[in-house]
């Protein structure tokens, strides 16, 4: 560990907070790490219906395995060991945006919008390019 903020290690921490999402789990649980447990589970799993004892039930993800484990490989992604493998966060913005197309959701007023800017790296400057990131609420 070097210690250094990067725009790697704040990916790094989006994908945890992805991952908090996605099981209802804390980073550090019962001396488990999120990280290694979702691997795990993703590892043995000959297929999605496998990854469902991983996941926060309120998230409702029955219908939509594929959107499950294309979010869990995205939030995989994003916790590479390996910095310089993890994606942009522009690309990780698009890829949400790419799966939430392709499950169809109808994204009304049972969703909180996040606001996510991008900030990578061009040769004009920072692109502030602003994206939106939908997270369903239950109860609302």
């Amino acid at each position: 560990m070097t210690q250094q903020l990067t725009q790697k290690s704040d990916l790094y921490s989006f994908g945890i907070v992805l991952l908090e999402l996605i099981t209802g789990r804390k980073p550090i649980e019962h001396g488990k790490n999120i990280v290694w447990e979702v691997k795990e589970a993703m590892d043995n799993a000959s297929d999605p219906s496998e990854l469902l004892e991983i996941l926060d039930p309120a998230m409702g993800w029955g219908t939509s395995l594929v959107c499950l484990e294309k979010f869990l490989d995205l939030a995989m992604s994003c916790v590479s060991e390996i910095s310089r493998s993890r994606p942009k966060m522009g690309e990780v913005v698009r890829e949400i945006e790419n799966i939430i197309q392709e499950a169809g959701w109808n994204l009304n007023s049972q969703f909180v919008v996040f606001n996510l800017s991008s900030f990578e790296k061009k040769a004009d400057g920072l692109d502030s390019s602003v994206s939106f990131v939908h997270f369903r609420v239950q109860g609302h």
